[in-house]
């Protein structure tokens, strides 16, 4: 929500040895697990990490690892950590974030449109459910949150016991380490709430981070705690930029290395969540940084971003099936947009789908694991209202299959699929279509899975199958005798031997001249028939598999000498006769 102004770029040296300092010492401030509840003292370099970010720090990254001359030191720190990481890469994912797309769901059920304009989700593996809380985005009467839970497509409103108090911009995030959703803040409040089997309970005790509301807060999987960082605070000046750890129930503050993001005075609701590709928590900053965090160092990595991109009030998550983050959603200059961009590891990429969820302010956006897909819900409007659809995004991997296997090739929104194959298909609405290989014809197609009918089309929202049923053409052997000669069948020369596959019905047949050579008659198989024989240019009727063949006979001419006049008798052998029968000619 905020820009760092234009800084001169330092030199690489300089950058070098910063880095190394700051991650060098990883690994003394604080651990997952249990911890002290007292807070921790900044580190020594406070006054470092406060400062804006340099420019070129990170740059030049290549994908998902860094540049050559920031691997060389050694470092003494647990499992190497970040610059590790980078150095091994990472394994490929399955598929690209712009290879997926959106598709609506209608579930029979629906939380209804939160005119306060802040939706916030969590998926919790522990119940195998998607866990929205529908706040208010400020608070002039506040209301209490309502607690919707989504499970095998549908939205149930919880009602089993009394959500948090009133509040504005509380944050939500799964604790994979303490098993439960949590909550924390929302305005004037600096409370700690978890939910788990159905039900809230206030857990606060100890130190805890001042009321703020807006935290930016994600699961560290790596360093195992709540990583919590930013957020107003509420009951005193200023907005800071403190990173707080939560596990084993206790909150404590992070004395950072590295270049954490630097506070604005504006810093609250930017987006934070766990990339698991990266081995890193990534924070979305609205301008051409984006923030790593690692074992209590701050990383800033220039990614450029274009003006419509520096909205505030957009959504970010992980996307496990393409090991990106995906940010949805927020506004720019008072109006809604509904982008949808994903981030490698060293820059943001705009993704277009044939549909997208609706121009939201604050949706939720959160991964599922039940339905493997990311899901979307609902958020509000810069001009108030908002709306309460539910979309998923991801890509389906589609089985095609081919009876018989050479049968033909498929047709999915304009793009090819291979039968027999496997294939990743984005999510959206379709009709699949059969395309034929040579000589066969599309019989029908059938669908299962995720493939679902949905107005005259259907609907991918996962894996699914698709078989294509394809029916060989009859065909038509064609010959001559002898078989040096051709067939013209259909406007086509076929050489003697030839086959052609054909629809049942009538087509040109004609024999053509061949050297030395005169046509005598057409000899046909069954299922064939001729307007005249002895043409050799006619049509044929065909209503099935059949030959045709083209009889020649020969010119034969007699040279005497001496001349004589009189009658020359040829004896030549018949059809079908025995051997030595003789026909005078």
């Amino acid at each position: 929500m905020s820009r760092l102004p234009d800084l001169p770029v330092p030199a690489v040296s300089f950058a070098l040895i910063v880095l190394v300092s700051g991650l060098a010492s990883i690994g003394g401030t604080f651990h997952g697990g249990a911890s002290s509840s007292a807070p921790l003292l900044p580190s020594q370099n406070e006054s470092a990490r406060a400062s804006p970010p340099h420019p070129g720090l990170l740059d030049g990254l290549t994908s998902r690892g860094l540049p050559a001359p920031l691997l060389t030191p050694t470092l003494s720190i647990p499992e190497c950590r970040l610059l590790c990481h980078f150095e091994s890469g990472v394994t490929p994912t399955q598929v690209n974030a712009s290879s997926e797309g959106w598709a609506q769901l209608h579930p029979d059920h629906s939380p209804p449109v939160n005119a306060s304009e802040y939706d916030h989700a969590v998926y919790d593996p522990a119940d195998d459910a998607t866990v929205l809380l529908q706040s208010s985005y400020a608070c002039g009467a506040c209301k209490a949150p309502s607690t919707w839970v989504f499970h095998s497509g549908n939205w149930s409103l919880d009602q089993s016991s009394p959500p948090p108090g009133p509040r504005a911009l509380p944050t939500l995030v799964y604790d994979a380490g303490d098993g439960y959703v949590m909550l924390y803040g929302g305005q004037t409040w600096n409370s700690t709430w978890k939910f788990s089997g159905g039900n809230w309970t206030n857990i606060t005790h100890g130190a805890a981070p001042n009321p703020m509301e807006g935290v930016a807060m994600a699961y560290d999987s790596l360093d195992k705690y709540v990583l919590l960082f930013g957020g107003i605070n509420t009951t005193g000046s200023g907005i800071p930029n403190e990173t707080w750890a939560f596990a084993g129930g206790n909150w404590t503050r992070i004395g950072t290395q590295g270049q954490a993001p630097p506070d604005y005075g504006d810093y609250y609701t930017n987006p934070m969540v766990y990339d698991a590709a990266l081995d890193s928590v990534l924070l979305f900053e609205n301008t051409n940084w984006t923030y790593l965090y690692q074992a209590g160092t701050w990383q800033a990595v220039y990614a450029p971003i274009p003006l419509s991109l520096e909205a505030a009030g957009g959504t970010l998550t992980y996307d496990a099936l393409s090991g990106e983050a995906i940010y949805q959603g927020g506004y720019e200059g008072g109006i809604d947009t509904n982008q949808t961009w994903a981030f490698n590891g060293t820059r943001w990429t705009p993704l277009h789908s044939f549909e997208a969820p609706p121009a939201a302010l604050y949706p939720a956006l959160v991964p599922d694991s039940g339905d493997s897909a990311v899901l979307f819900f609902g958020g509000g409007s810069y001009g108030g209202g908002g709306n309460n659809q539910t979309w998923i995004f991801g890509a389906g991997n589609v089985s095609f299959v081919a009876v018989p296997g050479d049968g033909g090739n498929f047709s999915v929104g304009g793009i090819s699929y291979p039968g027999g194959r496997s294939s990743w298909v984005p999510f959206g609405i379709y009709k699949p279509k059969l395309l034929p290989s040579p000589g066969f014809h599309g019989h029908n197609i059938s669908v299962s899975g995720n493939f679902t009918p949905y107005n005259g089309s259907y609907r991918l929202t996962g894996n699914a199958t698709v078989v294509g049923r394809f029916v060989a053409f009859p065909r038509v052997s064609l010959a001559t005798l002898p078989a040096n000669c051709e067939v013209n069948f259909n406007n086509t020369l076929y050489p003697s031997g030839s086959s052609a596959p054909f629809v049942p019905g009538s087509y040109s047949l004609i024999a053509p001249d061949c050297p030395h050579l005169v046509f005598k008659n057409w000899l046909l198989g069954e299922n064939a028939s001729v307007l005249n024989v002895y043409d050799n240019r006619t049509t044929v009727t065909l209503s099935g598999p059949s030959t045709l063949t083209a009889e020649f006979l020969a010119t034969v001419t007699f040279e005497v000498n001496p001349s004589f006049s009189g009658t020359i008798f040829v004896a030549t052998q018949l059809s079908g006769a025995p051997e030595g029968t003789p026909k005078a000619g």
